[in-house]
């Protein structure tokens, strides 16, 4: 997630008494738009069904903009989640997730995208209540199993 938009206006405006001169540059902090209240009540909690229709339908659609918005968004936004879907569905068909770890142990690093400097670490441990298949994704194998979905090789 990109925690930053930056544009240059060419035109002077001014916003909430603030005078924007031509050929400032203007920087907007995603980070926060995603963290103010007046958008998502109790913003710090994780609750994805926040995001759900029945509960955004009164929200801003620019209040959530991960890959920015409009015509110039991200270009990449559609491979990145595909590509979320399909590691995050492999990983927790097969494992429970768990970390000791809090937001202020992750140490942010404002850069092109939000990051952790030193990493975010989570443990894996594998679920054995749930029928799981172990696959190698190291080498191209063909799977014959009435479980497995047959798609492209990864």
């Amino acid at each position: 997630m990109s925690f930053l938009l930056q544009f240059w206006r060419i035109n002077f405006f001014s916003l909430d008494g603030y005078k924007v001169l031509k050929g400032s540059t203007a920087v907007i902090f995603i980070y926060y738009i995603h963290r103010d209240p007046k958008h998502f009540s109790d913003p710090d909690r994780f609750d994805p069904d926040r995001f759900l229709p029945e509960n955004s339908h009164d929200r801003s659609s620019f209040a959530f903009v991960p890959f920015s918005a409009g015509s110039r968004n991200c270009i990449g936004q559609r491979f990145a989640m595909l590509e979320e879907k399909s590691m995050l569905s492999w990983i927790l068909r097969r494992y429970k997730l768990k970390t000791s770890q809090t937001r202020d142990d992750l140490h942010l690093s404002f850069e092109i995208i939000l990051r952790s400097e030193h990493g975010a670490f989570v443990q894996l441990e594998h679920d054995m209540t749930k029928n799981s298949i172990e696959i190698d994704f190291s080498e191209n194998i063909e799977i014959n199993h009435p479980k497995c979905v047959h798609g492209p090789t990864l």
